[in-house]
C-alpha cells in the first residue's frame, strides 16, 4: 500500500508537469482556441453596433477566460495529495502562471479594442443612415453641380461597398459583415432616390416661381392705364419686371434648366424615382413676355393717346349732362306757394344738390384728366352758375320752412288758449318781416313770405272781435258761416277744436270783414 501511495505521488508530479506546460501554453494562446463565436454587424436605431451587443460578448468571453483560469483549483489528481484543493494551484500562482494570466488579461482587451476597431472602421459606410437625407439634401443642395457630385457619389459609394467582406475573422470571433452590407445598399438608394426627388422638386420650386413672375409681368403689362400717374406707375413697375428679366429671373431659369437636364439624365426606378419637368408651355409664355417688354414704351404711348382720345369723348359727354342737368333745374325750380308740405320741396332741392356735388366731382376729374395730358381744360361755368342757384333757392326755401315751422307750433294751439294772447301772434310777424327785409337780394320765396306775413297783419284786427267771450252757440254758428268753415265731415270745425290756424287760413275774409 505504501507503495502504491508512492507510485500515485509520483504520477500526480508527472501530471502536474504535464498539465502545467499545457497551461501555460493555454494562457499564451487562450484567445484564438476559445470555441468559435458568430456574431454580425448591424445597423439599428440609427447605429453601427454589433449582434449580439459588445457588452453581452464581453461578458460571456470573460466567462470562458475565468473557467480556463480556475481549472488548476479544480482538477484532481490520483493520490491522496491532489485529492485536496490547492494541490495544482502553484502552477497558477507560479510566477510565469501569474504573468500568463495578466497576459490572457491584456490580450482579451486587445482582442475586443480589434472588434471595436472594426466596428469603428465600417462607422463611416452608415453615415447616411443616421441623418434625415430629405432634409439634409434640401438644406445642403442648391445648385446643379451639388446634386451632380452627389449622384456621382452614389456612384462610387456602390463601387466600394461591393469591397465589404462577407465576414472578418478576429481571433474566436466570426464577424459577419452581410447586415452591414445590406444596410449600406440600402442606404446608397434612398440617397439616390432622396436626390431625384430633391432635384424635382427644386426645378418645381423654380418653374413656379418663373411662372409667377410671368404672370405678374403679363398682367401688368395687359393693364390698360386710366391716367397719367397709371401710365407712370406701370413704367416704374416695368423697370423692376425688365431688371429682373434680365438678371435674377434669367440666372433662376439657367439654373432651372441645369437642374431639368441632371434631374433627366439621373434616371432612377422604383415608386420614388422622380419624373421629368415639363418646360414648353413656360418657354413659350417667357418668349411672350420678353416680346411685351421689348415693346413697352411703344404699348404706353398707344395707351397715352387712347386716353386723349377717352377724354375729349368724355368731355363732350360730360358738357351735354352738365348742360341737361341746368335745363331740366331751370324748368322744374320751385317757384310759386308750395301746395301741401313744403318740406318736400326743400327734400327735392337736397337731391339737386348732391346730384350737383356729383356732377362737380366728375368735373374735376376731367379737368385732372386734361392736366395730366396736357390738353386744353373745358369751360364748364355753367356748373358754378348752377350751385350758386341752388345753394340761394335752397337757403330761401330752408327760410320759408323754419316760418312754416313756427308758424305751425304758434296758430296749431287752442283759440280758446291762445284768444287772449295774440300779442305772440304779433311779435312772430315782426320778428320774421325784419328778417326778411334783411334779406339783401329779395328772391321769389322772400316775396311769398313777405305777401304772406302781411296777410296775416291785415286780419290781426279782425281777429280781437273773434275771441268769443260769453258768445252763445248762435253766435259761433254766425261767426262759422262768415268765415265759411266748414262743419260736416272729416274737416268739420267746431268750438272745440278750433284753432289760430283756421283763422289765418280765412286771413283774406277777415281782411275784408274789418
Amino acid at each position: 500500500k505504501d507503495v502504491q501511495s508512492a507510485w500515485r505521488v509520483h504520477w500526480d508530479h508527472q501530471l502536474y508537469k504535464a498539465l502545467e506546460y499545457q497551461y501555460h501554453r493555454g494562457l499564451e494562446t487562450l484567445n484564438e482556441m476559445l470555441p468559435t463565436a458568430a456574431v454580425s454587424l448591424v445597423f439599428k436605431q440609427r447605429r453601427l453596433q454589433f449582434d449580439p451587443p459588445l457588452e453581452e460578448m464581453r461578458t460571456a468571453h470573460y466567462k470562458q477566460v475565468r473557467d480556463f483560469l480556475n481549472l488548476p483549483l479544480v482538477f484532481k489528481g490520483v493520490s491522496d495529495a491532489s485529492e485536496k484543493p490547492g494541490f495544482f494551484r502553484g502552477m497558477a500562482d507560479s510566477p510565469v502562471g501569474a504573468e500568463g494570466c495578466a497576459g490572457v488579461y491584456e490580450k482579451t482587451e486587445a482582442l475586443f479594442a480589434k472588434l471595436a476597431d472594426e466596428q469603428k472602421k465600417y462607422s463611416e459606410w452608415v453615415a447616411l443612415g443616421t441623418v434625415d437625407l430629405d432634409a439634409f439634401v434640401e438644406e445642403h443642395l442648391s445648385e446643379s453641380q451639388h446634386f451632380e457630385e452627389g449622384f456621382k457619389l452614389v456612384k462610387s459609394a456602390s463601387k466600394q461597398a461591393e469591397r465589404i467582406p462577407a465576414e472578418v475573422k478576429v481571433d474566436c470571433y466570426v464577424v459577419s459583415c452581410q447586415p452591414l452590407k445590406s444596410a449600406v445598399e440600402k442606404h446608397i438608394k434612398e440617397l439616390q432616390d432622396v436626390l431625384s426627388t430633391c432635384l424635382q422638386r427644386k426645378v418645381v420650386r423654380h418653374k413656379e416661381e418663373m411662372e409667377k413672375f410671368v404672370v405678374s409681368g403679363k398682367t401688368l403689362l395687359d393693364t390698360n392705364a386710366q391716367t397719367v400717374e397709371e401710365i407712370g406707375n406701370m413704367r416704374s413697375e416695368a423697370k423692376i419686371i425688365m431688371a429682373d428679366f434680365g438678371g435674377r429671373m434669367t440666372q433662376m431659369r439657367r439654373q432651372a434648366a441645369d437642374l431639368a437636364k441632371l434631374l433627366k439624365q439621373s434616371g432612377g426606378s422604383g415608386p420614388q424615382a422622380a419624373g421629368p419637368v415639363d418646360f414648353s408651355s413656360l418657354d413659350s409664355e417667357w418668349e411672350n413676355l420678353s416680346t411685351k417688354l421689348v415693346q413697352l414704351e411703344t404699348h404706353l404711348e398707344t395707351q397715352k393717346e387712347n386716353l386723349k382720345g377717352q377724354i375729349a369723348s368724355k368731355i363732350t359727354e360730360f358738357t351735354s349732362k352738365a348742360e341737361a342737368f341746368r335745363d331740366r333745374w331751370l324748368e322744374f325750380k320751385p317757384r310759386g306757394m308750395p301746395q301741401g308740405d313744403p318740406s318736400l320741396i326743400i327734400t327735392k332741392l337736397e337731391d339737386d344738390f348732391l346730384a350737383l356735388e356729383e356732377l362737380r366731382e366728375e368735373a374735376n376729374k376731367v379737368r385732372q384728366d386734361c392736366e395730366h395730358f396736357s390738353m386744353e381744360r373745358p369751360a364748364l361755368e355753367v356748373l358754378d352758375e348752377l350751385a350758386e342757384d341752388i345753394k340761394a333757392t335752397r337757403e330761401a326755401w330752408k327760410r320759408f320752412d323754419d316760418f312754416m315751422t313756427e308758424r305751425t307750433e304758434l296758430t296749431g294751439r287752442d283759440w280758446i288758449a291762445i284768444r287772449g294772447k295774440l300779442y305772440e301772434l304779433d311779435d312772430f310777424l315782426a320778428k320774421w318781416t325784419e328778417k326778411v327785409r334783411a334779406i339783401e337780394k329779395k328772391d321769389a320765396v322772400a316775396v311769398l313770405l313777405l305777401e304772406q306775413i302781411e296777410s296775416y297783419k291785415r286780419c290781426i284786427p279782425a281777429l280781437k272781435f273773434c275771441r268769443g267771450e260769453g258768445w252763445e252757440d248762435s253766435h259761433w254758428a254766425q261767426l262759422f258761416s262768415l268765415l265759411r268753415f266748414p262743419i260736416k265731415g272729416p274737416d268739420a270745425v267746431s268750438r272745440h277744436n278750433l284753432t289760430l290756424q283756421h283763422f289765418l287760413d280765412k286771413a283774406d275774409v277777415l281782411a275784408e270783414k274789418s
